[in-house]
Formats: structure tokens, C-alpha cells, sequence
């Protein structure tokens, strides 16, 4: 039985499974500390919720993604957990959709400034992004 394991050298970050290694992040990562992207899920709107990325070594917040604001689409609640693609550059973060079909309900960031990359609306959307092949996509 096998399994993966990841670790790094501070510029790239591998993927180890069954005794094979394989870069799955380069240098276009550029931080230099541990990422924690969180979402929010306060107040009554459903147009300005938030997601954080945080420096996991002290906590600070390193950028704030916030619904309808900065040229940012409305974003609702989010109630799951983001996913990071290390080979795409990316966090990945679903939301719902207020109940709205063009309101977006995953977000593709930039994990570097949280600047949005991509948004789909998908309708209400719960569940935790999985990595499917993580060299090509995530799906939520």
C-alpha cells in the first residue's frame, strides 16, 4: 500500500507517491510562508461575504477578497473549504449563490494577492473543491 506525501524546498513544492517524486509548484509561488485561505459566512448580505488568505506562521492577514467591492462580483456565504492547485497557481473557493444563476459560486484566485482569476456561476455550491488529476483541474 502507498500513498502521497508533499513536501518542499522552499521554491518548489513535490508530490512524493510510491517512492516517485514530481514538482508539483514552482517558483511562480511566490510566498514566503505558510497560506491559510479561509471564507466568511457573517452577516445577513448575500453580496459581500469574504475570502482571506492568512500567514500561517503569524496569522496576519495577507489579502482580503471582498464580495461587490474593488470590482469584485457579489459573493455569498461560503461553507466549505478552499482547495490550493499548486501546479495551476491557484486557490479555488466555492460559495453559494444566492439563489441567483449569474451570481458566481467559485472563485479561482490568485493564492499570491487574491486577485480574482476566474469565476463560474454554478448555482448554490456546498461541497469542498477536489483535486481531479491536479496537473490540469479542480472540481467542485
Amino acid at each position: 500500500m502507498g500513498g502521497e506525501s508533499y513536501h518542499s524546498n522552499d521554491e518548489r513544492i513535490y508530490r512524493r507517491t510510491f517512492g516517485a517524486s514530481e514538482i508539483v509548484s514552482d517558483s511562480m509561488f511566490t510566498l514566503a510562508h505558510d497560506l491559510l485561505v479561509v471564507g466568511t459566512r457573517n452577516g445577513a448580505s448575500t453580496t459581500a461575504k469574504r475570502i482571506v488568505g492568512i500567514d500561517g506562521n503569524t496569522g496576519a492577514t495577507l489579502w482580503p477578497t471582498i464580495g461587490n467591492a474593488g470590482g469584485v462580483a457579489t459573493m455569498d456565504i461560503i461553507s466549505s473549504s478552499p482547495a490550493i492547485d499548486f501546479v495551476n497557481h491557484a486557490a479555488w473557493v466555492p460559495s453559494r449563490s444566492a439563489g441567483a444563476a449569474a451570481q458566481p459560486s467559485l472563485w479561482k484566485l490568485n493564492p499570491n494577492s487574491g486577485a480574482v482569476l476566474a469565476t463560474a456561476a454554478l448555482g448554490d455550491t456546498d461541497t469542498d473543491p477536489t483535486a481531479f488529476d491536479s496537473r490540469a483541474t479542480s472540481y467542485s
